[in-house]
């Protein structure tokens, strides 16, 4: 790409080959637009002109998170690496766990899945480690949550189950 000159990084696995079309805006940062742009379109002059191609821009804190997430572990498949920001994962599938918490980002509505096992024990604690919601359940494997009075920001979220408790980050914004 002669647009890109040397900020143009190939990286090369002799066993694959990844093709993927894509823009990833702002999707650490919840305070601006965050936005992932997808679609047929390749940048190129016929792309622009001759082809009939079609692109899509999604305005959507999680969508971009998704497709962040998506693009890190692909890349990081490939030999590539990727400062991190703060993100929290949609699905918990990308680090071996079998813990599930969707829509995160959320807006204090979201619910918890562990695929694996049961839980017993829900806490949330915020950034400074005060308890904000603890709910203990009988032997449940999903939950949904209904947490409206939360501020925004990142909290802590523990399940404790009868063999391992597992705490993962979740973010609130409204």
């Amino acid at each position: 790409q002669p647009v890109m000159g040397n900020l143009l990084k190939v990286y090369s696995n002799s066993s694959s080959i990844y093709h993927d079309k894509l823009v990833i805006i702002d999707p650490c940062d919840y305070n601006s637009d965050p936005l992932v742009e997808t679609g047929s379109h390749n940048w190129t002059y016929s792309a622009n002109t001759i082809n009939d191609e079609n692109i899509l821009i999604i305005h959507d804190s999680t969508i971009t998170n998704m497709y962040y997430q998506s693009f890190k572990k692909n890349f990081s498949n490939l030999g590539g690496t990727i400062n991190s920001c703060l993100t929290t994962e949609i699905s918990e599938i990308f680090d071996g766990s079998s813990l599930n918490i969707y829509p995160n980002p959320s807006d204090g509505n979201f619910s918890i899945k562990e695929v694996d096992g049961s839980f017993n024990n829900i806490t949330l604690t915020d950034y400074t480690g005060k308890k904000v919601f603890q709910k203990s359940i009988l032997q449940s494997n999903e939950i949904n949550l209904k947490l409206p009075g939360l501020q925004n920001g990142i909290y802590l979220l523990s399940i404790e189950g009868s063999e391992k408790t597992v705490s993962k980050r979740i973010i609130i914004q409204h």
